[in-house]
């Protein structure tokens, strides 16, 4: 660690006799310039400067929910992925009238359990079967 100079130690004294102190805290840069001065310096090297995304504030209100419907997309198909064999049984057994619960009961007897490894209830059959009507055919499946 470097030996402050006396400036820096006495940074907000309020003596009004030392004059070095108050001309070396008002001539010393503020952030926001030393900020600046190193966007400029990074601007000169040829840095690549922004977000991750360059642009991404320009997006369309359609493109954002373009986007937006995209990403749920891929997240419904991955919470599906788990149950991918026993989905077509689920739907045929929905269609002949089954409850979820009776699915869920007719699962458990194979040891069929959720992601975490807890033994799958009706709820999961229902949000199972609703994301697969999703995923499917793009309307949400109201029980």
């Amino acid at each position: 660690m470097r030996a402050l100079r006396p400036a820096e130690k006495h940074a907000h004294a309020e003596r009004p006799d030392d004059e070095y102190c108050r001309i070396s805290v008002e001539l010393r840069p503020t952030r926001s310039e030393l900020i600046r001065a190193g966007i400029a310096r990074a601007k000169a090297w040829g840095a690549p400067l922004g977000g991750r995304h360059p642009g991404a504030h320009q997006l369309t209100k359609a493109e954002i929910q373009r986007g937006a419907r995209a990403s749920a997309l891929k997240k419904m198909q991955k919470a599906n992925e788990p149950y991918r064999q026993w989905i077509p049984g689920m739907t045929r057994k929905r269609l002949a009238n089954w409850s979820c619960e009776r699915i869920a009961r007719w699962l458990r007897r194979f040891g069929v359990r959720t992601a975490n490894g807890v033994p799958i209830t009706r709820r999961h059959v229902d949000r199972i079967l609703a994301r697969e009507m999703e995923l499917k055919f793009g309307a949400v499946l109201i029980a």
